[in-house]
This record gives structure tokens, C-alpha cells and sequence, in this order.
């Protein structure tokens, strides 16, 4: 019955007051919006970097590699080649491992690369090209701007190029950036002319020899990144193997079936190896993507930031009108603990009010969150950033428990500014209280 009354009370005193609180509502619902947009937004771009390293990248969830240093995890450390033998172990425990969907082998080469005329240095990736292929998915699988992917020349000397180092070795590349392939649609095939037909890789091999081959650019692909454009080069691992007269291999990636935890493979596949005694490390694809640390670490920064701001805005702005409402209403407070109601009574009222007055602010945020998410989303719009070569998509993602959150949150902040205005206009006997100007 007391529950129940306090809040017909405060509803009603809400609306008796509610002049007195219309700028602090407004200021609580745009401080809502601000956050759940700007959340959602995080969200989404954290999503599609992740997206880019384990399905466009190819490097799926897990990498299996085996570094030099033990508590090396930098994506540039050195690692041990993989022989022909570790080659063998890990491909039984890979396929007796529940949750793997693909896997892949890759050997990192680098060199110089040259059309005759202009030598470039060159980073690059030898890969099995269906395997990658079924890590990407069918929305990425179609991975260049210009030509043919590698697996559409399967079986012809091949090679793919990155879209800055294309243009440094003379070629006629469309100015175009990558986008994934949706359902339904059919991938653009793009022509590209080189001066030269084909350019010779030169590269050091691990017995300290130097070995060139020359092969065809078949394909241009745009990473994303122009540093990587720059530089990139990618064949077929037989081809690689050959260049570098090796059968090792540098790393596996490995893509779980939806729904496995990364957790619990990561130690499934770490107990069967060192059951098998093969000394190899498997680590999480966010350990070797320093880029997506970088982007994190600048947009929690940033959210975090607009969040410490809106809360302190909101409280100030919460505590200063309960202020001015309370302290002007202590004869009102007087009067009814002179009818009998106890201070706490009066100092629950005070505290439902703000509790109230933040729960209608933040379903005013909610929904004005909700219309420009909506909005942003059909808009369909993008944007190219700072390094970048290609545009990335501008979008909100919808998150109820961040929603949620924000609201539970505003409804703390609005019952901790209430409580010392609250306290001091109850402060006061019944007798000054009904005295009060």
C-alpha cells in the first residue's frame, strides 16, 4: 500500500512539476541518445574490423604457429617453419577436432619483385587457395578489384598483386575499392593491363640461397590498408613453396563453425598437440591484429570520454532541479509528515520522482535512439578513413543490453543527485518546516 501510494504520489507530483524539469528531461534523453548511438556505432565498426581480419582477411578465428620466444605474440614475431612432419600431426588433430569448419596452411615470403624496369619490395603470402576460399565465405571469396581470384586460375601460373603495387609496376588498375559480395549478387569482373606479361619474384631462401621466378599478375586486390597495397603480393602455396624450395609452411588459420567458443578450442587444440609433442602455439586472431587493438583502444577512448561527459552533465543538471524543486516545497514536505506520514516517507517520494523523471527521459532517449539507428541503417551510407583505400560502411548496431544498461544507469545517477537536496529539505522539524518562506 506505502509502495504503491509513493509512486501515485510522485507521478502526480511529476506532472504538477514537470515545467520546473523539462530541461534536465531534455538534457537526460539527449545524454541517452548520445550514448546508445554512439555505442551502437562502436559496436558495428568493431564488428566489421573483426569481420575483415577472420573472414576477408582469411585469418579465421584461431592461428596455429610456432614462434621463436616463447612469449612472443606480436603479429610481426618470428616464427619456426612448420615442417612436413608437424604438417601431418596438425592436419589429424584439425580434422579429428569437433567445431573446425576450415583450416589453411600459409608460408610468408618477401623479396624484391620486377617488371624489367622498376624493382619493388614485396610482402606477401603463399596460400592453399581453396581452403582460404572456404574460410572467406562466399560474401568474400571473390577477393579482387581487377582480374581473376586465385582460385578462378587453378591449375595456370598465377599471382595477385596489391592495388598500389600494381600501379607501381605499370599496370592500368580501376581506381575501385573492395566491398563483399551480397546474397544474390553476381561479382563485377573488372580487366587490368600491365605493361609487361608477367614479373619476377626474387627472394632469399632459408639455406641463405637467392631464387627468382616469374609469374603472371592475374589478379589486383585492395586490402584495405595502402601500406599493405603497397607491398602485397599472394600466390598459390605449391608456387610458394617452389619460390622459397621449401615443403614448410609459416602458420595455419583456422575458421570454428558458428556458435564454438574460441576459448574452449584454443585449449582443446592446445592439450592434443602437446599430447602429439608438437611444440606449437595457438593463438587468438585478435593477438596477431595490432591494427584492430589501435581502432578499439581510439574508439572506447573516445566512448568513454562522451560517457564520463554525459554523466557529469546529467548529474549537475539533475541535482541543481531537484535543488530548486525540493527546497522550495519544504512546507509541502511539512505538511504531510504533520499528517502523519514519517520522514521516509517524504524522502521516498523525493527519490521516486527522479527515478521517475529518468525513466521518462530515458524512453524519450530510447526512442529517439531507436529512429536515428533505423535511419542511419536504410541510408546506407559510408566513408573512406585516414590510410584506408576503400570506403567503410557507416552504421549503428541495435544493442538492448546497452540500452538497458543506460537506463539503469541514469535511474542511479537521478536517485544519488536527489538524495542531498532530498536529506536537507527534511532536514527540518515539522514545526519549521510549516514555517518555511
Amino acid at each position: 500500500m506505502t509502495t504503491s501510494l509513493v509512486f501515485r504520489m510522485a507521478a502526480q507530483n511529476l506532472r504538477r512539476y514537470w515545467r520546473k524539469s523539462l530541461s534536465t528531461l531534455l538534457v537526460m534523453a539527449v545524454g541517452i541518445l548520445a550514448c546508445n548511438v554512439l555505442y551502437g556505432y562502436v559496436d558495428a565498426t568493431l564488428d566489421l574490423t573483426s569481420e575483415a581480419f577472420t573472414r576477408w582477411g582469411a585469418r579465421g578465428q584461431l592461428m596455429i604457429e610456432s614462434p621463436v620466444a616463447e612469449g612472443a605474440a606480436q603479429e610481426d614475431a618470428a616464427k619456426v617453419l612448420l615442417t612436413e612432419e608437424a604438417q601431418r600431426t596438425i592436419d589429424s588433430v584439425l580434422g579429428e577436432t569437433q567445431g573446425v569448419m576450415a583450416y589453411a596452411r600459409l608460408l610468408e615470403i618477401s623479396g624484391l619483385v620486377s617488371d624489367g624496369r622498376t624493382n619493388a619490395i614485396f610482402t606477401g603470402i603463399g596460400q592453399d587457395v581453396e581452403k582460404i576460399r572456404a574460410i572467406k565465405g562466399p560474401e568474400y571469396e571473390y577477393d579482387v578489384v581487377a582480374g581473376k581470384p586465385l582460385w578462378a586460375t587453378a591449375g595456370t601460373p598465377s599471382m595477385i598483386v596489391g592495388q598500389e603495387l600494381a600501379r607501381t609496376l605499370s599496370c592500368k588498375v580501376p581506381d575501385v575499392g573492395f566491398s563483399p559480395t551480397k546474397p544474390g549478387e553476381k561479382p563485377e569482373e573488372r580487366p587490368f593491363e600491365c605493361d609487361r606479361p608477367d614479373f619476377q619474384l626474387s627472394v632469399v631462401t632459408n639455406e641463405g640461397q637467392i631464387n627468382a621466378v616469374s609469374f603472371p599478375a592475374t589478379g589486383v586486390m585492395d586490402w584495405g590498408i595502402k601500406e599493405i597495397n603497397q607491398r602485397l603480393v599472394v600466390l598459390p602455396m605449391k608456387d610458394a613453396q617452389e619460390l622459397m624450395n621449401t615443403q614448410s609452411v609459416s602458420k595455419y588459420h583456422v575458421r570454428l563453425a558458428d556458435g564454438v567458443s574460441m576459448e574452449d578450442a584454443r585449449e582443446k587444440l592446445m592439450k592434443a598437440f602437446e599430447a602429439k609433442g608438437l611444440k606449437v602455439r595457438v593463438f587468438y586472431w585478435s593477438d596477431r591484429a595490432t591494427f584492430y587493438h589501435q581502432v578499439y583502444g581510439l574508439l572506447m577512448g573516445f566512448f568513454g570520454f562522451v560517457l564520463a561527459i554525459t554523466l557529469v552533465v546529467s548529474f549537475m543538471s539533475l541535482l541543481n532541479t531537484s535543488y530548486v524543486n525540493f527546497m522550495g516545497r519544504i512546507r509541502e514536505f511539512g505538511t504531510l509528515r504533520s499528517m502523519g506520514f514519517s520522514k521516509e516517507f517524504v524522502l521516498s517520494l523525493c527519490w521516486v520522482e527522479s527515478l521517475l523523471l529518468a525513466l521518462v527521459a530515458g524512453a524519450m532517449g530510447l526512442l529517439a535512439s531507436a529512429a536515428v539507428t533505423l535511419s542511419v541503417r536504410m541510408a546506407g551510407l559510408s566513408w573512406v578513413p585516414p590510410g584506408s583505400s576503400n570506403a567503410v560502411p557507416i552504421t549503428i548496431s541495435w544493442s538492448a543490453p546497452a540500452y538497458t544498461l543506460s537506463i539503469a544507469v541514469l535511474a542511479v545517477v537521478a536517485v544519488g543527485a536527489s538524495a542531498i537536496p532530498a536529506l536537507k529539505s527534511t532536514r527540518k522539524t515539522i514545526r519549521e518546516a510549516l514555517s518555511d518562506l
